[in-house]
């Protein structure tokens, strides 16, 4: 005899994903800066692949930088907001394209140098010591499912 079986859809867990916002008490150069968290932090952050955003006209470079968290084994990512390189593809056949020369990931946010993305959902990023005179505290910012850079980040996952 069969039974009646309900199956339960777990939707909610993609509708949106926290990330963190770090700006920069002053600009400098990433070595110097990931010198310094790494020195802080009981892990160490390493240069990885650049998360690359084509465009039609441009295509767009953005410094990731990686490091793992034994304590809840988890993988930490802080992603350059500023587009470091740009390849241009084709010249513009028009004045205006909408793709900018200078590109952000969050372009609202224009004063936020990086972001800071992990494999595991957690919305606490105090784990991730930042030097308190190079780093405000870190900002956490809500990505819902609608936005680009929702779908650039679980893509670079």
């Amino acid at each position: 005899m069969l039974k009646n079986q309900k199956f339960i859809l777990d939707i909610d867990g993609d509708d949106e994903i926290i990330i963190g916002l770090v700006r920069l008490v002053k600009e400098l150069p990433d070595h110097e800066l990931f010198f310094h968290i790494n020195q802080l932090n009981p892990f160490q952050f390493r240069r990885i692949a650049d998360l690359i955003v084509p465009g039609q006209y441009y295509t767009f470079h953005y410094p990731r930088y990686q490091a793992f968290l034994q304590q809840n084994q988890t993988c930490v990512q802080l992603i350059s907001n500023r587009a470091s390189q740009q390849i241009t593809l084709q010249d513009a056949p028009v004045l205006f394209t909408g793709e900018e020369e200078k590109k952000h990931l969050l372009p609202r946010f224009e004063e936020v140098d990086f972001l800071i993305t992990t494999s595991e959902p957690i919305d606490d990023f105090s784990v991730i010591l930042l030097p308190d005179h190079l780093a405000f505290q870190i900002q956490e910012y809500p990505l819902s499912a609608e936005d680009e850079l929702y779908h650039l980040i679980e893509y670079y996952e």
